[in-house]
């Protein structure tokens, strides 16, 4: 499992957890300190993961990426880049494994129905299937000290078999998006 931007590992632990062999990425040196300390001997990189891909050229493919990408930030830019999301995404999905997967949690504007990035989702789904796009209330993460909405995309690198691209636009709590996935409706897979 491939966490790109690894921040301080609440992702990368919940994989562990879950027995996952992780290859993690941070930029910033202070959270490469933590992580390093968390997850001691797993393999950690240091390097923009808007270019994931081409700095692990050589490196094992994960099956799995699992990724909280920045919203708007790129390093040496001083203001907004809102290609940020879409230029993390593109690079982990070239670099996934054929027949991985890759989630994102990322800003609830990142959405197939949104019309600024519905041609991006358009051409990944041509190369892969987006299985769900589901935005997320803000308010589950209260105690983190936010409210911003965001939105869980899961995408699986195989041929895609429909033009259609699952999308929820309201947005769901927790409980909700549960029940969504232990239905496995047809609507969303």
């Amino acid at each position: 499992m491939l966490e790109p931007s690894a921040g301080t590992g609440l992702l990368a632990q919940m994989a562990k957890l879950r027995g996952a062999s992780l290859m993690l990425n941070e930029l910033a040196s202070d959270r490469s300190k933590i992580l390093r300390r968390l997850f001691p001997g797993t393999p950690l990189f240091g390097v923009n993961a808007e270019q994931i891909n081409d700095y692990l050229v050589g490196k094992t493919q994960p099956s799995v990426v699992l990724m909280n990408p920045p919203f708007c930030a790129s390093p040496k830019i001083n203001s907004r880049n809102p290609d940020a999301t879409k230029s993390h995404i593109n690079s982990a999905l070239q670099r996934l494994a054929d027949g991985g997967r890759l989630v994102t949690i990322s800003a609830n504007w990142f959405s197939p129905n949104n019309p600024t990035w519905r041609e991006t989702f358009v051409k990944w789904h041509s190369e892969a299937r987006v299985l769900m796009s589901v935005g997320v209330n803000g308010k589950v993460y209260s105690k983190h000290g936010t409210q911003i909405d965001t939105r869980i995309t899961v995408i699986d690198k195989v041929p895609a078999d429909s033009s259609e691209i699952p999308c929820i636009t309201e947005t769901l709590n927790l409980p909700e998006i549960l029940a969504l996935i232990q239905q496995g409706s047809n609507a969303i897979w």
